[in-house]
Order: C-alpha cells, then structure tokens, then sequence
C-alpha cells in the first residue's frame, strides 16, 4: 500500500471523535496548522480555499426529512399515504437550521440566507393545508 491508501483506510476506520480530539490537541500546539485549519473549514465566506457547494444537499435534506418521516395507515388495498408526522419532520430540519446559526455566528450570513431561501421554497412542495 502507498501512503495514501495506507491514510484513506486509517480515516476510514478510525472513529470520527476520536479525530476530532485529535485535531484540536494538535491545532492547540501547532499555530501553523490551526492557521491552516481555520482557513480550509471556516464558515466564514472570506476562508482561502472553498469546500464543494452544499447548496444543493439543504434541499435534499429538507425533502428527505418529509419523505423519510411519512405517516401511513392500512386500508382495505394494503397501506395508503396520510400526511407525514410533523414532529419527525421537526427533528430531522433542527440539525439544519443549527447550520444556519452557526453560520450566522462566523458572519456567513449569506449561507444562512440559502438555508432559510432553501426551507421555505421546499416545505410548501410537501405541507398538507388539512394536516
């Protein structure tokens, strides 16, 4: 195995907080790479480097939540869609919407803008009126 392959199989099975404590003890003793780090993961619209566009991954997200949390009940033809289960749906978009704040926080205000634009061009596309 080259060192790539030998890095893509140690992140592969090691435990995501296991890497996060890593991470912070290093950037802790290491300006160069909090530097660094800061620059490549802040939220911050002004960072150095950009991460793949996520704007597409807020609707499927918000779809997902209604799809994913449908309420069904049996009728004579087998099961029938009812509606979704509204606290389902709740639950699933919270983790979304603590996105929006954290990006408020670090002054993206623009990201937390598609966040909310994305929620409120997707709900009505699943909401029941009667529901």
């Amino acid at each position: 195995m080259n060192n790539k392959e030998v890095l893509d199989d140690i992140l592969a099975h090691t435990d995501k907080s296991e890497l996060g404590e890593f991470i912070r003890e290093y950037a802790r003793g290491n300006e160069a790479f909090r530097t660094v780090f800061l620059e490549k993961f802040s939220p911050n619209p002004k960072r150095t480097f950009r991460r793949k566009n996520t704007r597409e991954d807020y609707v499927k997200t918000i779809q997902k939540a209604f799809i994913d949390s449908g309420i069904r009940s049996r009728s004579g033809y087998g099961y029938e869609d009812c509606g979704f289960d509204a606290e389902a749906v709740r639950k699933k978009l919270e983790p979304l919407l603590e996105t929006a704040h954290f990006h408020i926080r670090h002054d993206n205000k623009e990201e937390a803008i598609c966040i909310v634009q994305k929620l409120i061009d997707t709900i009505p596309d699943y909401w029941e009126g009667g529901f």
